[in-house]
């Protein structure tokens, strides 16, 4: 699944935005300026923690959360409500095991 979402994760975020910058390359910027801080003395005293510069993943990984999370939900409607069984693989699969 994560390599399925992932070239397309990644493609969106490279699109140019404003001043023809990424979110990608913003990002990057961003985190990197902040890791250097953070990674000083001041920040270490400061009790700074650099941050993941990875995206791409972080993004990826929280749209599969969100689709299985949305997965769980629909499943657990199907499960409880007869009703949304409405295709005929579902009244087929679930009025087995509603015979049992």
């Amino acid at each position: 699944m994560l390599a399925a979402f992932a070239p397309k994760v990644k493609n969106s975020l490279g699109k140019p935005l404003v001043a023809n910058l990424s979110t990608s390359q913003s990002w990057n910027a961003l985190t990197s300026a902040f890791n250097k801080v953070a990674a000083s003395p001041v920040g270490i005293y400061g009790g700074l923690k650099p941050v993941n510069v990875n995206l791409e993943e972080y993004v990826t990984q929280k749209a599969l959360d969100a689709l299985f999370l949305k997965v769980g939900e629909e499943e657990k409607k199907i499960r409880e409500n007869p009703v949304a069984r409405i295709t005929a693989i579902l009244k087929r699969v679930f009025g087995q095991l509603d015979k049992k």
